[in-house]
């Protein structure tokens, strides 16, 4: 059988899971909002000396052209915001995230070249903890270009160029030994009624031999669930895999969206050092012959070609928006 799984990592904080770091008020701070733009930028754009006062302002996140701002493909344009480090990030770990910038990006913080990337509706990071000095101020350059080779050429099928930030930028902050990843796996017996937590994780290395990770389980009503495992010892060991059997959980399907909030504490000489907290769903999904079975139940797919669209942004789209698209869906009888 394929298990549906949900997965926790570095690489996809801001999808997964909310981050408490103790001593830290907002370990996650939205950039989104109003940065300045220019189509045809200076030399050396990406250094502090270059002040954008005289750029024109956009939204980000957003589509260019929908902005009035024509994108060519292949030539290269320039954002650029000044950010704050929170005071309080000092002595954390401090990353940019990216959910969707198309499609190619080069990102500078106060001057220095960070990192580039090509693909435009992945999440993405910059590791920007050596040049962002806690409670100052730093200058942000990023520069996008619209490649028409790119492998998906999503602005051809657009029918316009498409370039730009189309998605949430954020800074964020985690210890400099976190919970690195956390993969789960949610297995049910064969008649669909307990299940087995099976938790892979992976946390950074030289941890003390004290360290462990420890695991509440909350219902839909907030009430802890009583399981026969809550904790797993580290033991120096930066990597593994703990199995934690769930009695009768309330299953997930589409008609009966029935989630649970796993909470993971990373602990250390006697300490904690970052809980991560987010959402599953105890669900199996088989194939059996032409038949897809979710939960053993044989489900037939009603669906469409929906795509990420907002009358005013364009490929950039809202919470709202996406509420919106959900509800329409399931009125019109598609699952």
């Amino acid at each position: 059988s394929w298990l549906v799984a949900i997965s926790f990592s570095i690489n996809n904080v801001s999808a997964s899971g909310l981050v408490g770091i103790p001593g830290i008020k907002e370990p996650l701070v939205s950039l989104n909002g109003t940065w300045k733009i220019n189509l045809m930028p200076d030399n050396e754009y990406w250094a502090n000396s270059v002040i954008p006062n005289t750029w024109a302002d956009i939204h980000v996140p957003g589509e260019c052209a929908m902005q009035g701002f024509k994108v060519q493909y292949n030539r290269p344009f320039v954002y650029k915001k000044q950010i704050q480090i929170p005071a309080d990030y000092q002595g954390k770990s401090v990353y940019l995230g990216f959910d969707g910038v198309y499609s190619f990006a080069r990102v500078w913080i106060n001057g220095n070249l960070i990192r580039s990337h090509s693909g435009g509706f992945t999440t993405w990071y910059c590791d920007i903890t050596p040049y962002a000095e806690a409670g100052k101020s730093a200058w942000l350059t990023v520069e996008v270009t619209d490649r028409n080779d790119d492998i998906s050429f999503a602005s051809a099928y657009a029918h316009h160029p498409i370039g730009g930030i189309l998605r949430d930028v954020y800074l964020f902050a985690r210890p400099i030994k976190h919970i690195e990843q956390l993969h789960i796996e949610t297995d049910l017996d064969s008649t669909f009624t307990d299940a087995t937590l099976k938790l892979n994780y992976k946390v950074s290395k030289g941890m003390p031999g004290n360290a462990s990770l420890q695991f509440k389980l909350l219902d839909m009503q907030g009430k802890e669930m009583p399981l026969p495992v809550t904790m797993c010892s580290l033991q120096s060991a930066d990597k593994g895999e703990v199995e934690i059997p769930v009695k009768s959980p309330l299953k997930w399907d589409a008609e009966h969206p029935n989630l649970y909030t796993l909470l993971t504490t990373l602990v250390a000489d006697g300490k904690t050092v970052e809980s991560v907290s987010y959402n599953i769903g105890f669900r199996e999904v088989t194939v059996a012959g032409n038949l897809l079975l979710v939960n053993g139940k044989n489900v037939k797919l009603r669906g469409t070609c929906r795509h990420d669209m907002s009358p005013d942004l364009g490929r950039c789209t809202t919470k709202e928006l996406d509420e919106t698209d959900v509800k329409l869906i399931k009125e019109a009888n598609l699952n």
